[in-house]
C-alpha cells in the first residue's frame, strides 16, 4: 500500500510540472512567429518629444527633450526628465535628471555611461528663446549621478551620436561638422567634414561604419532648390566618406534610424518616417538595397529610436505641429528576428522548470496528504475489524 501512495505522487508530480512547462514553452513558441510587427507598450511617465533615446545594458533611457514644437517655447518647455524603460518587465523608473535641460542634442552610450552633448537650452534674451549648446553631461548609470565632461568644440542643436571602438562620432548635419570624442582621455578631435550640411538626417553604425541618409544641400543659399538625396557611409579607420544606393524618397517630417546588430543575420539599417506619411525603410549594406516594411502605427514626429536585441523601440514625439506632445512607446519586431520576446513569455526557460517543479509538489502534496490520511482511517477499520 505504501508503494502504491508513492507511486501515485511521483506520476502527479511528474505530469502537472510537465504539463505547467510544455505550456509555458508554447508561448515562448508563438512569440517566435511575431515578425515585421508593431505592438504598443508601456509608454512613458512624461510625454515630450525631440528627446535623446539611447539603449544601455538591455535597457532604454528618455532623456531630455520638449513640451512644445515651436521655436518660441517657455522656460518649462525645456525638460531635463531622464526614464529608463525594461523591455523585461515592460516598465518605466525615474532617474536623476539631466542638469541642463535642453533637446536636439546627440547622444551616445559607451562604458557604463551615457553621453547627451550639444542640444537647444533656454535662453531669455533670445527672440526665439533658445540657443545652440556644447555642453557634454554625462550619466553614471550604475551611480545614477552626472558630471560635465569638455564642451564641444563648437555648439550645435539637431545633433546625432554614434559609438565606433570607444569612440563617440558627433554630427552637426546643419553645418555639416564632425567630432570625434574620446571619454578615456576626454578629448576632441575634428573629422573631416560631411560633403555638404543637410537636413533630416539620420545615421546609425552597421560594421563600424556609420551610415547617414538624408537630404544634402550644395550651399544656403541653395537651400531647397539645388539638394541631393544621399546615403553616405563614413569609414572612422580612414576618416573618408562613400556613397550608397541612396533608395527611394520620403516626403516626411522627420524620421530616425537604428540598426540591428546582425544576431540573426547581417546587420541593417532601419529608418523611421513620421509626420505627413508614414514609412519605414530597411537597407541592407551587403546588397545596398532599401526595401519597404511595416511603418509605425501612430503618425508622429521628432520621437527617439532605440535597438535591444535587434529589436526597435519608437519613443515619444508629437502628433502634429502645435500639438501636445506623447508618451508612446511602440515596439517593431523585424522580419527576420528569431529571439524570444520577454515581455510575452514571461519567465525564462530556467525559471519555468523552476516553477513547473513547484506546481508539481503542491498538486501532488494536495492529493497525497488527504490520500495518506484515508489510507491510514481504512487501516485502522480493518485493524479493528480483525481484533473482534
Amino acid at each position: 500500500m505504501r508503494n502504491t501512495l508513492l507511486t501515485t505522487i511521483l506520476v502527479l508530480f511528474i505530469l502537472s510540472s510537465g504539463l505547467f512547462t510544455i505550456l509555458s514553452n508554447s508561448s515562448v513558441l508563438a512569440s517566435n512567429l511575431v515578425q515585421d510587427s508593431w505592438n504598443t507598450m508601456t509608454p512613458m511617465k512624461q510625454a515630450r518629444g525631440l528627446l535623446g533615446v539611447v539603449a544601455a545594458e538591455g535597457k532604454i533611457y528618455a532623456i531630455g527633450g520638449s513640451l512644445a514644437t515651436v521655436a518660441l517655447r517657455n522656460k518649462s518647455d525645456y525638460m531635463a526628465t531622464n526614464e529608463c524603460y525594461d523591455p523585461t518587465s515592460n516598465t518605466w523608473v525615474t532617474l536623476t535628471s539631466m542638469p541642463t535641460p535642453r533637446h536636439g542634442f546627440a547622444i551616445a552610450t559607451y562604458d557604463g555611461k551615457i553621453y547627451c552633448i550639444g542640444g537647444y537650452g533656454y535662453n531669455e534674451s533670445s527672440l526665439i528663446r533658445s540657443s545652440e549648446l556644447g555642453i557634454n553631461e554625462v550619466y553614471d548609470i550604475a551611480a545614477d549621478s552626472w558630471s560635465t565632461k569638455t564642451a564641444l568644440p563648437v555648439s550645435g542643436g539637431s545633433l546625432q551620436a554614434q559609438v565606433v571602438e570607444g569612440k563617440i562620432f558627433v554630427i552637426d548635419q546643419l553645418n555639416g561638422t564632425l567630432f570625434m570624442y574620446d571619454p578615456v582621455t576626454d578629448f576632441w578631435t575634428a573629422k573631416t567634414n560631411l560633403p555638404s550640411w543637410g537636413r533630416g538626417l539620420v545615421s546609425a553604425v552597421v560594421d563600424n561604419k556609420i551610415i547617414i541618409k538624408g537630404t544634402f544641400y550644395y550651399s544656403l543659399t541653395e537651400h531647397g532648390v539645388s539638394n541631393d538625396r544621399k546615403v553616405l557611409i563614413y569609414d572612422p579607420k580612414t576618416d573618408t566618406f562613400s556613397e550608397a544606393n541612396a533608395g527611394v524618397e520620403v516626403v516626411a517630417h522627420t524620421s530616425a534610424a537604428g540598426a540591428t546588430f546582425g544576431l540573426y543575420g547581417s546587420p541593417k539599417l532601419y529608418v523611421f518616417y513620421g509626420g505627413l506619411v508614414t514609412s519605414t525603410l530597411v537597407y541592407d549594406p551587403v546588397t545596398d538595397v532599401w526595401s519597404a516594411i511595416s511603418a509605425m502605427p501612430d503618425d508622429r514626429f521628432s520621437f527617439g529610436v532605440a535597438v535591444v536585441d535587434d529589436v526597435f523601440y519608437v519613443i515619444g514625439g508629437f502628433p502634429d505641429l502645435g500639438g501636445a506632445p506623447l508618451s508612446v512607446n511602440e515596439r517593431y519586431v523585424p522580419a527576420d528576428y528569431r529571439g524570444t520576446l520577454p515581455s510575452e513569455t514571461g519567465s525564462s526557460l530556467d525559471n519555468r522548470i523552476l516553477v513547473g517543479a513547484l506546481v508539481g509538489t503542491v498538486v501532488a502534496v494536495a492529493v497525497a496528504v488527504p490520500l495518506a490520511l484515508f489510507q491510514k482511517q481504512r487501516q485502522k477499520e480493518i485493524k479493528k475489524k480483525s481484533d473482534i
